[in-house]
């Protein structure tokens, strides 16, 4: 019999066993005609072992701590408590599957594979979103913010090949005169003392 027939039988099982003790309840019958249920045999009611309800519960629980180190960075420690609780819960599950059930424990490992990778992508996702996140993370510069960076490089990459006076020694760094303009300046390797004539030759 298919497994969707064996759980309709199961619920006329029951059915019936439920309208049999009502029926004794109000003296309609006694104890003696109440039975077990009269199909073909018996369909028990599935009783989930506890390792496999502990391999559920420690697998929600990391799954939860492990998305909990996102938000609450904790120097590794949640990470290693994650690690713990996945074990666990995966010993737990080969109690409850691994040699009776072993497509069932596969499937488990699976499941849990598939959760790791997307309960941090999804953390990561809606981290940036959060108060926390906007202060932990910073923010890439906007255009806007970037325009004046980029045409003062414009400009003083035009001075690329100029030549300079030197202000005050270059030991390496110092002051050099351009344009009227005073920039700072580096030589390359060398002491380049003041009043002497400096060439540009990178920004």
């Amino acid at each position: 019999m298919s497994r969707a027939g064996l759980s309709l039988v199961g619920c006329l099982a029951r059915v019936v066993g439920y309208t049999e003790l009502a029926l004794l309840a109000v003296g309609l019958i006694d104890f003696e005609h109440v039975t077990r249920p009269r199909f073909l045999n018996e369909v028990p009611l599935p009783v989930m072992d506890s390792n496999a309800i502990f391999a559920i519960l420690l697998l929600i629980a990391g799954i939860g701590i492990l998305t909990a180190e996102v938000f609450l960075p904790s120097g590794g420690l949640l990470g290693i408590v994650t690690f713990f609780t996945l074990t666990i819960s995966l010993t737990f599950a080969y109690r409850a599957w691994g040699t009776s059930q072993p497509g069932i424990f596969w499937g488990f490992c699976g499941v849990l594979l598939l959760l790791v990778p997307t309960a941090l992508g999804g953390a990561f996702y809606v981290l940036p979103h959060t108060a926390l996140g906007r202060r932990v993370l910073l923010e890439a510069p906007t255009a806007e913010e970037l325009t004046p960076f980029t045409k003062e490089t414009d400009r003083l990459t035009k001075l690329i090949g100029r030549f300079g006076k030197a202000v005050t020694p270059l030991v390496p760094g110092g002051m050099v005169l351009l344009d009227g303009e005073r920039l700072h300046a580096f030589s390359e390797g060398m002491i380049v003392e003041s009043g002497k004539s400096v060439e540009i030759l990178e920004v």
